[in-house]
């Protein structure tokens, strides 16, 4: 799911609540945020973690939910899968470390 902004750091709340719900709607059987879309790495850590407390709220449980964790920081990346355990979110997804030096 790509994340609805209003502005660059400011996270389109009406917008989020509506796509979500457009997009259950269509029966699906899960959400992945902050996945492969690529947007994640540009997105404050402030706004990733707002969008994943938002969007455990709204769906409480009705259809899994997966929680993009991509960083370049092996610490941010366990620190925001603990944000989204602690928000309940069920799964994160998360990929190697990316830039790391080869030797």
């Amino acid at each position: 799911m790509i994340t609805p902004l209003k502005a660059r750091d400011e996270l389109d709340h009406p917008g989020l609540e509506r796509l979500i719900e457009h997009i259950l709607g269509g029966g699906v059987h899960g959400l992945f945020i902050l996945g492969t879309s690529g947007e994640a790495p540009g997105l404050s850590y402030r706004l990733r973690r707002e969008l994943i407390e938002r969007v455990c709220r709204q769906v409480r449980g009705r259809v899994s939910l997966l929680v993009g964790i991509p960083d370049i920081s092996m610490v941010e990346a366990i620190g925001l899968a603990r944000y989204a355990a602690d928000s309940g979110a069920p799964a994160v997804v998360s990929s190697a470390p990316y830039y790391l030096a080869l030797g």
